[in-house]
């Protein structure tokens, strides 16, 4: 029982804070990175099974790749897009607000929870 709140709850609490802080493509991709954590730790490990074949090793290899690519290319114009709308000056005080309606949205989360 506890396993299985460890592993399906608090994963998915801990993924719906993260939707709230961030965004949910920010956070989805998120999720997607332990794809290439896991094989760089499987691999430094000595545990990766799938290294041995050559047919799986390049699929993964370009798998991992592609998601890590994503995920810097969607920062990168996330960042661009602020720049051109000029929004370096207005960032702390959007972030500020924004802070400010997650912290109710989550307090208000965590009340229906302990329900």
């Amino acid at each position: 029982m506890t396993e299985g709140l460890v592993d399906y709850v608090l994963s998915d609490y801990l993924w719906i804070l993260a939707v709230m802080l961030l965004s949910p493509t920010i956070a989805t991709l998120g999720l997607a990175i332990q794809i290439p954590i896991a094989s760089a730790i499987e691999l430094a490990l000595g545990r990766a099974t799938w290294a041995r074949r050559p047919g799986t090793a390049i699929k993964t290899v370009v798998g991992t790749t592609v998601i890590l690519i994503s995920f810097v290319l969607i920062n990168l114009k996330e960042d661009r897009s602020k720049r051109e709308r000029g929004e370096e000056e207005m960032e702390e005080d959007d972030d500020q607000e924004y802070r400010k309606e997650n912290e109710i949205k989550i307090s208000d989360f965590k009340r229906n929870i302990s329900v």
